[in-house]
This record gives structure tokens, C-alpha cells and sequence, in this order.
């Protein structure tokens, strides 16, 4: 690795398979005498540009230690997850001694180096280190597309298992996030890697380590990120940050209350006390399967983009009773404000349109596709399996309950806003009845069996 160091504009010969194709190297933005390269733990990154269309590719070329043949089969099982909504950076190629010898006998440190599209934009940690607060709308609309991203992930089963900072990647104006350093993905079917990582201190649970690599990794990280995505919008929050690349100093994480943690806090139930009432549970649980399911995150979170919208009067599991809104909201047809007397009469259930989406499961092995950075032929794209990031959040009757329990809790002040569920004997339950919202349909008719609701 020590060995290998490309220079500005110079031109480098990629031949994957049948395919070859110049590049030539772009120069660091902040000193054009070196080339722009990202130095991490594991490997170093350098941006080049196909020669053939300006189209920019990023070279990740591992560290010795961490050129494993294992990379092959991971870059292809990650190919398959690449049409989902923040996983653009799994469409990839491997340099393998059997794809790409002519190269690595050229090059010997592009053992099994990965080729990936690049994609422009500051990390989180870029954001977080200057320290400058986000207009709050603007930190509202990315943690909302955010938790679409993870939730929708969560909900295939899928989880990153080192979200934190470094590791995304933010189109501001358009309110895109995009997973980068996903070799680590838990998947079904994915094998497990070796060693398994614990995370990025400031965004990891230390203490469950049977819950790194697992479809639940991600609750406590994507938590710690949304609260300090929709924190961003207050001064005072990104004022306290810590410096090191996330708000919390790694020490203070699920420790005693702090100075930081008051301060998110606060400024998390100006934006909604629900919301602050997930963080909490996120902070306090023991394991990351204890966490809020990150579908609770998009629900609540989908309220703050469509605030005229009313939620489910069923209460989202919580750790402690919501605190009761200071005003009740407008009476409308069919809605009783909160504490009102007069008896609800819910609207009648939207049936969601019928929507069949294509399978979602890892794809074949792709023999002679042909790799990211190279012209082929073109094809009829494949229909997307999970939402695509949209302008408007998903339709708030095309929640899907997973799960159903029945609260053995004393009886609990009334919920903060007015329910909207029909009654029915699929949905009629005791006045505690608490659910998990574990994923949406997108317009798809629940299963039969599975009870349905607004949110």
C-alpha cells in the first residue's frame, strides 16, 4: 500500500474482465498538487474521472491487512442491495486475481480494490465539526429522509452496522443521505465478518456486543444521528458539540445525564415531546434490540413534515407517559380535540391502492456484468423494491402492525393527540393497547392476519 501513490491528472488503466477503461486521477480541491484522496482505517479512497464521459468513481484501495479474498463474494451480495434508497454505494466491482490480473500485475496494491461511484457531498462529520446550526426546517427535512432510509432498510431486514457520521453522506438542498463503508452490512443470507465491528465511538453501544451484526444494529446509532440531526436546527445544540466528529463526547454515551444530553433534550421536545421520548428509550436500553425500531423514528418523524396530519390514537410503546400538548388541536370532522367530551367518531379506513413490488432478495452471482465504471449495453432497469426518496413522506394509512401487545400497565393519562382509528374487531383492544410500528407498505395491502392502522 505504502507503494502505491497516484498523482494529480495522472492516468490509470482499469481492465475488469472484457472491459478497459482509462481514468485519470483528480486533484485534492484544497491543494492541487496532491491527489484527492480520503485516508480511513481500513483503506484509502481516491476520486477519479472516467476519461470517456467526466463520470467520477471512487478507488477504494485496501490496506494489506485488509486485502481478504472475502471481498469478492461481499461486493457481490452488496451489488444486489444497490437499487435501495441510500445504498448507491453498493453498486460496485472487485479487483480480483481471476476479473482484473492485468491490472494487478500493473498495479500489485489493487488486490481486491473496490470501484465505486462516487458521491459528492460533506459528511455528517463535516457538518457536526464546524459547529454551524442547519436552518431548522432543513434539519427537520434530512432527519425525516434519513429515517426513511434506515427504517425502509430495517424493514427488509437489513441493517449498516457502523452508521455514524463519517459514513454519510448529505445532498443538503435535496434531503438525500447516502450509506458509504458498507462492507460490514448485515443482510440475510450475508455471512458474517471477521472480526465484527462494535461501531464508531460517539454513536455505538459498548456494552452489546451480540448486537453489532445483527437487523437491530442499527437502532441506537440511527437514534444518537437523529437526534443530532433534528438537534442541528437549534444553535445552542451544535454550540455544545464536543469536537471529535459527533455531539456527544464518546465518554458521556448512555452515561449519567450530562450538560449535552439536557440540552438535546430540550431542544428535542420543542420539536415534539415524542420525539424525545424515543431518544430517552434509545439512551437508556441495555441492548440495541431494546431500542425504538426505527420505523417508530419514521412514523413520529413523518408528523413533522405533514403536522395537519393526525396520528394513530394507539400510543407508540413508550418508556414513560407523553406529556399532554399545551393547546388541543383545531376540532375538525371527525376529530374530538384532546380531553374533549363529545364522542369520536373516526373517518371511514382509505384502503390502500394494491401494489406488488418485485422480490427483494440477493440476486445471482453476475459472472461477466459488467462493473460500475464501464459502457454496456443498456438494459430495462429493475423495478425498485424499497421507496424511492420522494418530496412526500408515505401515506399515512399504509402503516403495516407487525406487532400487537397488550400493555399490563396501570392505566395511563389520555394519549396527546386525538385518535383517527376506526374500530373494528381486528383493532379493538383494551384502552392500553400499545403497538410497534415496524415498517410501511407504500400503497401495499397488508397480508391477512395483520392488523392495519393509521399513524
Amino acid at each position: 500500500m505504502a507503494s502505491f501513490n497516484l498523482r494529480p491528472d495522472e492516468r490509470i488503466d482499469l481492465v475488469i474482465e472484457r472491459y478497459s477503461e482509462p481514468f485519470r486521477v483528480l486533484a485534492h480541491p484544497a491543494d492541487p498538487t496532491y491527489a484527492h484522496a480520503v485516508v480511513g482505517s481500513e483503506a484509502t479512497v481516491y476520486r477519479l474521472q472516467r476519461q470517456r464521459d467526466r463520470a467520477e468513481f471512487a478507488l477504494k484501495v485496501f490496506r494489506a491487512a485488509n486485502q481478504l479474498p472475502e471481498m469478492e463474494a461481499i461486493t457481490r451480495n452488496l451489488r444486489s442491495y444497490s437499487i435501495a434508497s441510500g445504498l448507491r454505494s453498493c453498486e460496485r466491482h472487485c479487483l480480483t486475481p481471476h476479473s482484473a490480473a492485468a491490472t494487478i500485475s500493473q498495479y500489485p496494491a489493487l488486490l481486491y480494490a473496490v470501484l465505486v461511484p462516487w458521491i459528492q457531498g460533506p459528511t455528517w462529520t463535516e457538518i457536526v465539526l464546524s459547529r454551524h446550526a442547519l436552518a431548522p426546517s432543513a434539519a427537520r427535512q434530512l432527519a425525516i429522509r434519513f429515517s426513511e432510509v434506515i427504517a425502509g432498510l430495517e424493514s427488509r431486514g437489513i441493517a449498516h452496522c457502523d452508521l455514524a457520521g463519517p459514513n454519510l453522506i448529505l445532498d443538503l438542498p435535496n434531503g438525500i443521505v447516502e450509506l458509504i463503508d458498507v462492507e460490514h452490512l448485515f443482510a440475510p443470507s450475508f455471512s458474517a465478518p471477521t472480526p465484527v465491528a462494535t461501531g464508531t465511538p460517539g454513536y455505538n453501544m459498548v456494552a452489546d456486543h451480540d448486537g453489532a451484526w445483527a437487523p437491530e444494529a442499527d437502532r441506537f446509532s440511527g437514534a444518537i444521528l437523529l437526534g443530532e440531526m433534528l438537534g442541528w436546527g437549534d444553535p445552542e445544540v451544535s454550540r455544545r458539540a464536543s469536537g471529535q466528529g459527533c455531539y456527544f463526547d464518546p465518554a458521556e454515551i448512555q452515561g449519567p445525564r450530562c450538560e449535552r444530553l439536557t440540552t438535546l433534550l430540550s431542544a428535542l421536545r420543542r420539536i415534539d415531546p415524542a420525539v424525545a421520548v424515543l431518544f430517552e428509550r434509545a439512551w437508556s436500553a441495555r441492548r440495541r434490540a431494546e431500542c425504538p425500531r426505527l420505523a417508530e423514528w419514521a412514523a413520529v418523524l413523518s408528523g413533522l413534515e405533514h403536522p395537519n396530519v393526525l396520528p394513530s390514537g394507539h400510543r407508540i410503546r413508550t418508556a414513560f407517559s407523553l406529556p399532554q400538548r399545551q393547546a388541543a388541536l383545531p376540532s375538525a370532522a371527525g376529530y374530538s380535540p384532546v380531553g374533549a367530551s363529545a364522542p369520536f367518531v373516526p373517518p371511514a379506513y382509505r384502503s390502500p391502492a394494491p401494489y406488488s413490488p418485485a422480490p427483494y432478495s440477493p440476486a445471482a452471482p453476475p459472472g461477466n456484468a459488467a462493473p460500475p465504471g464501464y459502457a454496456v449495453p443498456p438494459q430495462p432497469s429493475a423495478a425498485p423494491v424499497l421507496p424511492v426518496l420522494r418530496s412526500q413522506a408515505a401515506p399515512v394509512d399504509d402503516v403495516v402492525v407487525l406487532s400487537w401487545t397488550p400493555s399490563a400497565s396501570p392505566a395511563r393519562p389520555a394519549p396527546a393527540r386525538p385518535a383517527v382509528v376506526p374500530s373494528s374487531p381486528a383493532t379493538r383492544g383494551s384502552a392500553h393497547d400499545d403497538i410497534e410500528i415496524v415498517g410501511w407498505s407504500h400503497g401495499k395491502l397488508p397480508p391477512a392476519g395483520v392488523k392495519k392502522g393509521s399513524t
